[in-house]
């Protein structure tokens, strides 16, 4: 299995490599994150907090806006962590 892994990784290196003479490929970018406010007002995580004010559970959210609950949990995290800031 660790021969396996070995000949995808490489496989896929080698089409990056190739992508990325060509100018198509750029990836993310090292070190970039996303500011607090910057993460909160994206479309999604605006949703998820509509949604948790409107009382849906967090399995709920997920289904239906298709996102993990890690995602969600981090939404309500950080939105929480700004209010405390602010009071």
């Amino acid at each position: 299995s660790d021969f396996e892994r070995k000949m995808i990784r490489e496989r896929q290196m080698e089409g990056i490599r190739i992508r990325k003479e060509k100018g198509l490929y750029k990836g993310r970018q090292i070190g970039t994150t996303d500011s607090v406010e910057k993460f909160l007002n994206k479309s999604k995580s605006k949703d998820i907090l509509k949604d948790l004010e409107n009382g849906y559970g967090i399995r709920d959210i997920s289904k239906m806006r298709d996102c993990s609950y890690s995602t969600i949990y981090k939404v309500k995290k950080l939105n929480d962590e700004k209010l405390e800031l602010v009071s």
